[in-house]
């Protein structure tokens, strides 16, 4: 089976040819096309529930669903900056911005109401991305001090999203290899997110050591990620289709 897919310059060719539709309909009928209040909600750049980046995010998969066949096929993975549709920068960005829209209006909040922190007064965030738990948590906690570990790209984007959130006195940024870096062992709180799903178990093993050896007594090891609990056959359905 042959593949098609459309390239970007002539969705972006059809997309101005339907504003210009638009525009026509509008002139000579008077009707006026508006936000429906879902997307005024959630899609509005600066709206509390703002999820835009995630959908741009799923917008430049366009050329690699498109040629989904021939991949299975060839068994072989391609992302989108692989294939010329965006480019590297533009695609971790709109990713990673993503992923925080996505925590601040569901996981994070999901955290923050159910997660006892009363008390705890420094977090650990390993592998902490942009830092949206971190933002999220110590929102809601204002005693509470976070320490991030990551790699440098994710972090020059957590450096922004901390400043506008007024924590920069608060979250401690560190570049650095969660494997490796070097820890304390006072944390009252650790947290692993997005990880397990993308490592091999022993590593896994090795970065929960780590986070248990980093607790003091006492001390709290939070998990969050998407994992197989069983092996049924719906679970692993499930599994598939998170996976896509």
């Amino acid at each position: 089976m042959k593949s098609h897919y459309i390239s970007k310059p002539k969705i972006l060719a059809l997309f101005r040819l339907f504003l210009m539709l638009v525009w026509c309909w509008n002139f000579w009928t008077g009707d006026k096309f508006k936000n429906s209040a879902m997307s005024n909600e959630f899609l509005v750049p600066g709206k509390p529930k703002y999820l835009g980046d995630h959908p741009r995010h799923i917008t430049n998969h366009w050329n690699t669903w498109g040629k989904l066949d021939k991949l299975v096929i060839e068994g072989r993975t391609e992302l989108p900056f692989e294939n010329g549709f965006v480019d590297a920068p533009t695609y971790w960005t709109d990713y990673m911005m993503g992923q925080h829209n996505r925590v601040m209006i569901g996981p994070g909040k999901n955290r923050v109401e159910n997660v006892e922190l009363r008390g705890k007064q420094k977090r650990l965030d390993l592998g902490g991305g942009t830092g949206s738990y971190s933002i999220a948590l110590c929102q809601a906690n204002p005693q509470l001090k976070a320490v991030l570990i990551d790699q440098k790209e994710p972090l020059e984007m957590a450096r922004r999203l901390v400043d506008e959130s007024k924590l920069s006195d608060r979250i401690t940024l560190i570049e650095g290899d969660m494997n490796t870096v070097e820890l304390d062992n006072d944390y009252d709180v650790v947290l692993i997110s997005g990880v397990v799903l993308i490592v091999a178990e022993e590593m896994c093993l090795r970065v929960f050591r780590r986070a248990y050896n980093a607790l003091c007594p006492g001390g709290l090891f939070i998990v969050q990620d998407y994992m197989q609990i069983d092996r049924s056959p719906k679970r692993h359905f499930l599994d598939m289709m998170m996976d896509l």
